[in-house]
């Protein structure tokens, strides 16, 4: 089975995440517009020139524009470029579901592998191991003494009792933890994808020939 790269995939839209987180850093680091606002109107009172007057005047009507109609907020995708984005990560995605279908039907392959020679193995492991309790139970009666009173505890007593063997147990516990793998791989291996609980943005009806 051949791994595939996953940073082969989504490359353009993991740079446009990207530009986005860094705008976010740059805006948080801007100072508030009405901060801005004070400031500029500090350099006009201080303005030497008519000229140098009127350019800080122009910036001041400009600021309060943007003052009246800022609240904090600016679009995280440029509208812009927002369809060419959308296009882009379909694509991307069309891409790798590509791929991660054959690395699926190829994970279903291994399983069922799984399941005919190792599950089987695990379970003969066990059966041997509980075999070799009857060579315990020679140790006990080699050593041992039957006794008559069945109210007394003896050798074939002991010998009976030897039922539990950790290897056995061990082996059988993995088996078992086997399956519940097998099970949960084959649903990896054979869902399809789910509702992430996402809504798909609006720009997305252009790319169906819809409007907005």
């Amino acid at each position: 089975m051949t791994l595939i790269n996953e940073k082969h995939y989504f490359v353009e839209s993991e740079k446009v995440v990207q530009i986005v987180k860094e705008k976010k850093e740059e805006l948080q680091r801007q100072l508030p517009v009405q901060y801005r606002v004070g400031i500029a109107k500090d350099l006009i009172e201080g303005a030497k020139t008519p000229e140098e007057y009127r350019a800080l005047k122009e910036q001041l009507k400009e600021l309060e524009i943007e003052m009246k109609f800022d609240n904090g907020r600016i679009q995280a995708i440029p509208e812009e470029h927002q369809l060419k984005v959308a296009y882009n990560r379909v694509a991307e995605e069309e891409k790798l579901d590509e791929v991660l279908e054959k690395q699926k039907a190829a994970l279903y392959t291994l399983v069922e592998n799984f399941e005919k020679k190792l599950l089987p193995t695990l379970q003969n492991i066990a059966a041997l191991e509980k075999r070799k309790l009857i060579g315990k139970k020679i140790d006990i009666l080699l050593d041992g003494e039957l006794i008559r009173n069945p109210q007394i505890f003896d050798a074939m007593g002991h010998a009976n009792g030897l039922a539990f063997s950790g290897e056995e147990y061990r082996a059988k516990k993995a088996k078992d933890d086997a399956s519940s793998l097998s099970v949960l791989l084959k649903q990896i291996a054979t869902e399809s994808a789910k509702p992430n609980g996402i809504k798909k943005p609006s720009i997305f009806k252009q790319l169906l020939g819809g409007n907005k």
